[in-house]
C-alpha cells in the first residue's frame, strides 16, 4: 500500500514516523508531499520516505492519502489536487474543524476518515479517535 502524507509539518511527520515505527509500511511505500522547499530538504535528511514537491508526481499512485495541512489551506489544496483523485483512494484527514462532508465535496471522494490526533502521539504515548463516514 502506497501512503502519501500531504503536509510535512509536526503532525504529518509524526504520522510518517509512527507508521514506519509500527511497521504499518516501510519507507519505500511512504511518500510525503511538502510545498516548502526548505522543509522538504529537512524531511529528506530524515530518510523516512520519498519527498515530493508536486502532487502530480505522487498522488495518482497513492492508496491512502493523509491530509495533514492547516485547515485554512484545505480549499486551495482540494482545488489543486481534485483532478488527480480517483475513487479507490482513501483519505484520512487530521485537519481540525474540516468536516467529512466538506472533504467529500471538495475532493469528490467517498472514502474519507477523520482523525483527531493527540500531540502525545509524537512521544508514542497517545492515541487517535477515528470517525468513519
Amino acid at each position: 500500500m502506497q501512503i502519501l502524507i500531504i503536509g510535512g509539518g509536526n503532525m504529518g511527520l509524526t504520522y510518517a514516523q509512527s507508521f514506519l515505527r509500527s511497521h504499518i509500511t516501510n519507507k519505500e511505500n511512504m511518500m510525503i508531499l511538502e510545498k516548502s522547499l526548505e522543509k522538504a530538504e529537512e524531511l529528506a535528511k530524515k530518510d523516512i520516505g520519498t519527498i515530493y514537491g508536486s502532487p502530480e508526481s505522487c498522488l495518482p499512485s497513492a492508496d491512502l492519502i493523509i491530509l495533514a495541512v492547516k485547515p485554512q489551506d484545505a480549499p486551495h489544496l482540494f482545488e489543486h489536487i481534485l483532478p488527480l483523485v480517483n475513487e479507490q483512494q482513501v483519505f484520512l484527514s487530521i485537519m481540525a474543524g474540516v468536516k467529512i462532508t466538506n472533504i467529500q465535496k471538495g475532493l469528490q471522494a467517498k472514502k474519507v476518515i477523520r482523525a483527531m490526533p493527540q500531540f502525545t502521539c509524537s512521544n508514542w504515548n497517545g492515541n487517535d479517535c477515528f470517525h468513519l463516514f
